[in-house]
């Protein structure tokens, strides 16, 4: 059969054509979702895996999961030590019961609790009315059935997390080594995702518990009830269920991952089923009894819900400082953020997940209040979600100013320090083409922006976390809402509310838009192809990781390939990234028949910088080794805002880009660079494959 180019696209997904640089192609191996395609030449394979990212409609609400998603890929990031690894679980146990706390302030609270709870509010909306009057008018029962809207929330989030999880049930490829991606079940996650989905379920069940055991526990306690034992009890049930599920995603037998062979602890679905029997004792006790005086019983908001907002909050800034203490003695300096990367993603997952909750809370109370302003009407919102605001307002505006200058001067500089090397590369060209030359050296110094944003996001997401937790202590230290307070604090409120519910509302149309219109969703599907390559090892019910069904594609398919005469497997951009995990994974025999063609790679440059542990340096001086001397080529530009070396032998740089300044012959238009596309139609890249193909 002879050597086959195996290509594998990027990001943003690409159609077989457009991979192959041809005409109509048909499949000849894997689905819909994932598949190889030959056209014309049958030596020339795509793999194409967009659709897993972005295919259907349904990835749109895979937005509503972007803080699950940055706590999962903050999970890879740090040192491969436990006592951080677990943080991070811990982490994103909080992060689950922050999204329900944020349905649950929406239902529970605000629906059953306050708005059902007053007449005006109540005539406002007449499809409230029947909670005011006759065996509704009960405070519990109205919590009861404000419930049902988390107890939503957690069934759409089971769902998605449950259908996606075909992705993680491929059986690996036979492999094994002493390369961290070399282990045979790092790609087989199915039933450690499992257990943590069945453990997140657990707390979120425990949380909606919660919400209506404890105000019927602090109504009974001071009106002397009867039932106030049967309330404690459900509390304590309640906590320790939270207390069970935060040990176990410590434990190294449960979040472990076996073989398809193998079968770890069964007890976290028992536990999982427990919460639900708890939650439906509290349904029971909320709705069964009837509590005398309490139906005329007016609280202005939902009892505990605040302190239990602010709880959870201050929870997670302790953790996330606790997360830095042990990273920073095992950091490396030269990593993004300083190596520091771990705790600063995993902040800004919770920052995020933190505006999404203010943002709904601000606006489903500003809706219910007839248009007041959610921070002067009668229904009460927790005071850590103004504070919060407030805070938010006063670094997010000046922090992105200040960014956005300093973007702008580094691009000067680099721009200035581009020109020579630019003016070299193609020989001292006329005078009439400067301006040709002036426009290389800018897509070079705009390609260079790329290595500092990281540590522009890293101190924002800093001052970030210090805003909060200055905003979390005055929630502690006043106890009351900052539009108390003076006429300045109070304006700064209400722009703030705005500011994080413009900001929620934008991700909520952006995703609404994407679900409608498939080019949008393959936009955004660039987001999860780079935050969805790695397993959902910490957050379960984050969108899944495509690897896991990639991997075992390509190993099986290469296997194929290798033994009809050999395969370049020939990788662009988040393809490359893809392709050095196949590497690891290939049994000694078959990797011989491999070699590596990659172009406008990150390995380098994002996921060495980001991820040191796997595909650091000495990960990446590695591999190459793994594949052999000269068995690796890697194509890069300094145009290229994404790809760039990758510091091995493997280099070879594109100086030229576009490869003439002036129009060829009979064409009006002058090149631009192709900056990260484009690769495979340079003369570098034809040279680059040949010496592979010869060399196989």
């Amino acid at each position: 059969m002879g050597v086959t180019e195996l290509r594998v696209h990027g990001v943003g997904g690409s159609t077989p054509e457009e991979v192959l640089n041809t005409g109509p192609a048909h499949q000849v191996a894997g689905d819909r979702d994932a598949g190889f395609y030959v056209a014309a030449d049958p030596q020339v394979e795509a793999y194409c895996w967009g659709n897993l990212t972005a295919g259907a409609a349904s990835r749109a609400l895979w937005l509503l999961m972007l803080p699950f998603t940055l706590v999962n890929a903050s999970f890879w990031m740090g040192p491969r030590r436990r006592a951080n690894e677990a943080l991070v679980r811990l982490l994103a146990l909080s992060l689950t019961a922050t999204a329900v706390l944020a349905a649950e302030g929406v239902g529970t609270d605000l629906l059953g609790w306050q708005c059902a709870g007053r007449a005006s509010c109540r005539d406002r909306h007449s499809w409230l009315r029947w909670l005011g009057s006759g065996a509704m008018a009960t405070p519990g029962r109205r919590a009861a059935v404000g419930a049902v809207v988390p107890l939503l929330v957690l069934l759409l989030l089971g769902f998605l997390a449950r259908r996606t999880a075909r992705y993680e049930k491929v059986r690996p490829p036979r492999a094994g080594g002493p390369a961290p991606l070399q282990d045979p079940t790092f790609w087989y996650g199915a039933r450690q995702v499992a257990r943590l989905r069945q453990l997140h379920l657990t707390v979120g069940l425990a949380v909606v518990g919660l919400g209506m055991a404890w105000p019927l526990w602090d109504w009974d306690r001071h009106h002397g009830g009867a039932l106030r034992v049967v309330d404690a009890g459900l509390v304590v049930a309640l906590s320790a269920l939270i207390v069970v599920a935060c040990v176990a995603v410590c434990l190294p037998t449960v979040v472990r991952r076996e073989g398809p062979e193998e079968s770890g602890p069964r007890w976290p679905r028992q536990l999982q089923r427990l919460a639900l029997v708890v939650v439906l004792a509290t349904v029971v006790a909320a709705v069964v009894p009837g509590r005398a005086g309490w139906a005329v019983h007016a609280a202005r908001a939902l009892p505990g819900y605040g302190a239990a907002v602010t709880a959870v909050f201050l929870a997670q800034l302790a953790g996330i400082a606790l997360l830095a203490a042990v990273v920073l003695p095992h950091r490396d300096r030269g990593a993004a953020a300083r190596g520091l990367a771990q705790p600063v993603f995993g902040a800004l997952g919770l920052l995020l997940a933190s505006v999404f909750t203010a943002g709904l809370a601000f606006r489903v109370a500003d809706w219910l209040d007839g248009g007041k302003n959610p921070t002067e009407g009668p229904l009460r919102l927790p005071l850590a979600y103004q504070w919060a605001a407030l805070a938010l307002l006063v670094v997010a505006v000046p922090g992105a100013l200040l960014i956005g200058v300093r973007a702008l001067h580094r691009y000067r500089v680099e721009r200035r320090a581009a020109l020579p090397r630019v003016r070299a590369a193609y020989g001292e060209p006329p005078a009439a083409l400067e301006g040709r030359l002036q426009l290389v050296a800018k897509a070079q110094a705009r390609a260079s922006l790329t290595d500092a944003a990281l540590s522009w996001l890293s101190w924002l997401t800093a001052a970030s976390l210090v805003a909060a937790l200055a905003a979390m202590g005055l929630t502690l230290a006043t106890g009351e809402s900052p539009a108390q307070q003076s006429g300045l604090l109070r304006l700064g409120t209400q722009a703030g509310t705005w500011l994080v519910s413009g900001i929620a509302a934008l991700l909520v149309l952006v995703g609404y838009r994407s679900y409608r219109t498939a080019s949008l969703r393959h936009r955004v599907g660039i987001l999860w192809d780079v935050g969805t390559f790695w397993p959902r090892a910490a957050h379960p019910l984050a969108p899944p990781c495509y690897a896991e069904r990639c991997v075992p594609d390509l190993s099986r398919r290469v296997d194929f390939l290798a033994a009809q005469g050999g395969v370049v497997l020939s990788a662009h951009s988040q393809g490359s990234v893809l392709a050095a995990a196949l590497v690891w994974q290939l049994p000694d025999d078959v990797r011989e028949r491999v070699r590596l063609l990659t172009y406008g790679s990150p390995l380098a440059r994002l996921y060495g910088r980001l991820y040191g542990s796997w595909f650091g340096p000495a990960a990446l001086e590695q591999l190459q080794g793994t594949i052999g001397a000269d068995r690796w080529v890697n194509l890069w530009r300094r145009t290229d805002f994404i790809g760039a070396a990758v510091g091995t032998q493997a280099d070879v740089e594109l100086p030229r880009d576009p490869e003439h300044l002036e129009p060829p012959p009979g064409d009006p238009t002058y090149p631009v660079p192709h900056t990260h596309f484009d690769y495979e139609l340079t003369p570098e890249y034809a040279k680059a494959l040949a010496g592979q193909v010869e060399s196989l």
